[in-house]
C-alpha cells in the first residue's frame, strides 16, 4: 500500500481532508462529483491524464467505479464503502484513501490484478446518478440512507432522484418523500456516502431524523385480538449468536405466560430488501424450534424474511423486546423506541455511539461467556452464553413502564426444579428420556435442560483446548435433543475446530 496523501486531483484532496478530519471539505468534494453530468477525474497518479468512469459494480458492501482514459488505458478503480472514496487501485499501486487496508480491500486488489474485472473497463455506460444499496442493513442505513436528505438537498434538481436496486432495504420515497426510480442497464451509479456518518458531529442528528421519518411514515399493525403482553425477540442462526437462544427464549416466554396468559411473541431474524420476502433456513429453524416450545402458552409469529416496512408496522404494537446488540435490535430499539433488553458478546454494540433510552438495559458482560473461536474469527462475530434468568430478570425491570399491571416476579439464578416438565421446567425431549444424562436437571436442581447443561460443559472443555472431550459432551447433548438446531450447529463448529487443531 502506498501513501494516499501524495495522490493528485479530487482523490488526493479527499485523502488529505480525511486525514485532517475536515468533514466539510470531504463533503464538498463528494457533492461536486455527484452533481456532474458524468464522472470525469484526473488519474490520481498522473494528473495530466483525464479518465472517465466506464461502469460500476456492487460487490457486497462495496461500490466499485472503473475508470480509464479516452483510449481505454490507464485503468484504475475507485471503491466506495462507508466513505465516498475509501480505496483506489491503479495499474501500479493500491491506496487506502480514507481507511486503513483490510481483508475486503486486499481481496479486491488480488481480483483486479488477476483480471477478474477486465470486462468492466470495456463497458461504456453513462452516469445514472445516485443509488442506495448494500448487502448489509447497518451499512445501508447508517452509511448511506442517513445522509441521503442532505445530499439530495445540495444537488441540482436534475440529480435529485435516487435509483434503487435489489439491495435497497428501505424506499427513499416512503421514508423521506424523495423521488426514486429503478436502476437501469447501461448506467453506472454512485452511492451517497460523503463521509463516514458515524464519525461526524452531526451523526446523532442525522440518525434521529432518519429513524423518526421511518417510524412516522409506517403505520402500526397491532395484533388482533389485543394481547395482555406483546413481546419482540430477536434471534440469529449465523454468527454472534446467543447459544441458549432456543431454550432461553422458551423459558422466558413460559415464565411470562404465568402472569400474562394472553401473550403474543414476534420472532425477528434476517430481513429482506424493501418489498421482498426472503428465505433463511438457519433463522427459520431457530424460530420454528422456539414456536414449538411456546405454542401452548403464547401466540407466536415468525418475522424471518420479512422486509423492514412489515416489521416496523408490527413492532409499533409491541410492549417490550429482547434482541442482540447488532443490527438485530434496529427495529425495536432505534425505529420504534421500545423498552427492552440487549444482549451481546463482549465486543459488539453497533449503536453504542448513538446511546440507548433509559428503559433499555444491556446485559452486563460479567455474566456473558464468550465461546472459544478459531483465530481467524473476528471478535465481534463470536457467539456467547448467557443464563436465561439474567435476561429475564432485566426484562422484568422495564415491563412496568410498558404495562400498567404488576410485573412478573424475578426468578432466582438457580431455582429449584419445577413439578412439571415443560420446556422451562427442566424437561428433556422424549428422544433422550432413557439416557442417564437426562437426570442432570434434577441432580443439579436447575431449570436448564440436560442438553443445555452439557453444552455449557462442552464450552469449558473447548476453552481448555480439550476438543476430544468437548465433542463427546456435545454428541451426548445431540442424542438427548437431535432436533435442536443450536446443538447441531455447535457440534459442527466443534468438529471443524478440532479438525483444524489436529489437521
Amino acid at each position: 500500500m502506498t501513501d494516499a496523501l501524495a495522490l493528485h486531483g479530487p482523490v488526493g484532496d479527499y485523502a488529505r481532508a480525511a486525514a485532517a478530519k475536515d468533514f466539510a471539505e470531504m463533503e464538498r468534494i463528494a457533492l461536486a462529483i455527484m452533481a456532474a453530468d458524468e464522472v470525469v477525474l484526473p488519474h490520481p497518479e498522473k494528473p495530466e491524464i483525464l479518465c472517465r468512469c466506464r461502469s460500476s459494480l456492487q460487490r457486497g458492501m462495496r461500490n466499485c467505479l472503473f475508470l480509464s482514459d479516452e483510449n481505454g488505458g490507464n485503468r484504475w478503480c475507485l471503491v466506495q464503502h462507508s466513505r465516498f472514496i475509501q480505496f483506489i487501485v491503479t495499474q501500479t499501486g493500491a491506496h487506502h484513501v480514507s481507511v486503513t487496508a483490510n481483508h475486503l480491500m486486499t481481496s479486491l486488489v488480488a481480483q483486479i490484478r488477476a483480471g477478474d474485472f477486465d470486462a468492466q473497463w470495456e463497458r461504456r455506460d453513462s452516469y445514472g446518478g445516485l443509488s442506495v444499496r448494500s448487502s448489509r442493513p447497518y451499512h445501508f442505513f447508517y452509511d448511506q440512507f442517513v445522509q441521503l436528505p442532505d445530499v439530495i438537498a445540495h444537488l441540482p434538481k436534475a440529480r435529485q432522484v435516487v435509483h434503487v436496486g435489489n439491495d435497497c432495504f428501505m424506499s427513499p420515497t416512503l421514508a423521506y418523500g424523495i423521488a426514486e426510480r429503478a436502476q437501469e442497464d447501461g448506467r453506472y451509479y454512485l452511492v451517497p456516502t460523503r463521509v463516514s456518518a458515524r464519525r461526524t458531529p452531526t451523526c446523532r442528528r442525522q440518525a434521529k431524523r432518519m429513524e423518526a421519518a421511518m417510524s412516522a411514515r409506517i403505520s402500526a399493525t397491532p395484533p388482533e385480538p389485543r394481547p395482555g403482553l406483546s413481546l419482540w425477540i430477536g434471534i440469529t442462526g449465523q454468527k454472534r449468536a446467543w447459544i441458549e437462544q432456543v431454550e432461553g427464549y422458551v423459558a422466558i416466554v413460559r415464565a411470562l405466560a404465568k402472569q400474562y396468559p394472553d401473550l403474543v411473541v414476534y420472532i425477528d431474524g434476517m430481513t429482506a430488501p424493501h418489498g421482498e420476502r426472503i428465505e433463511n433456513r438457519d433463522d427459520e429453524a431457530v424460530a420454528a424450534a422456539i414456536i414449538r416450545g411456546i405454542a401452548d402458552v403464547a401466540r407466536a409469529q415468525s418475522l424471518v424474511g420479512m422486509d423492514y416496512v412489515g416489521k416496523i408496522a408490527l413492532c409499533h404494537g409491541v410492549d417490550a423486546f429482547i434482541a442482540n446488540g447488532g443490527t438485530g435490535c434496529f427495529v425495536p430499539l432505534r425505529i420504534c423506541r421500545k423498552p427492552g433488553v440487549l444482549h451481546s458478546n463482549h465486543n459488539l454494540w453497533v449503536f453504542a455511539d448513538l446511546g440507548c433510552p433509559e428503559d433499555v438495559i444491556r446485559v452486563d458482560r460479567e455474566v456473558v461467556s464468550e465461546l472459544p473461536a478459531a483465530s481467524e474469527t473476528a471478535p465481534k462475530a463470536i457467539s456467547y452464553s448467557i443464563a436465561w434468568e439474567e435476561i429475564f430478570n432485566r426484562l422484568v425491570t422495564v415491563l412496568p413502564r410498558a404495562q400498567a399491571m404488576a410485573p412478573p416476579q424475578r426468578v432466582p439464578s438457580s431455582p429449584a426444579p419445577a413439578e412439571t416438565t415443560g420446556p422451562d421446567e427442566g424437561g428433556t425431549p422424549e428422544a433422550g428420556a432413557d439416557d442417564p444424562f437426562a437426570d442432570l436437571p434434577g441432580l443439579l436442581k436447575t431449570r436448564l435442560t440436560a442438553e443445555a447443561i452439557l453444552r455449557r460443559v462442552a464450552v469449558l472443555f473447548e476453552k481448555s483446548d480439550d476438543f476430544t472431550t468437548a465433542l463427546a459432551v456435545l454428541e451426548r447433548a445431540h442424542r438427548l435433543n437431535p432436533d435442536s438446531p443450536e446443538i447441531a450447529r455447535r457440534l459442527a463448529q466443534c468438529r471443524a475446530r478440532s479438525a483444524r487443531r489436529h489437521g
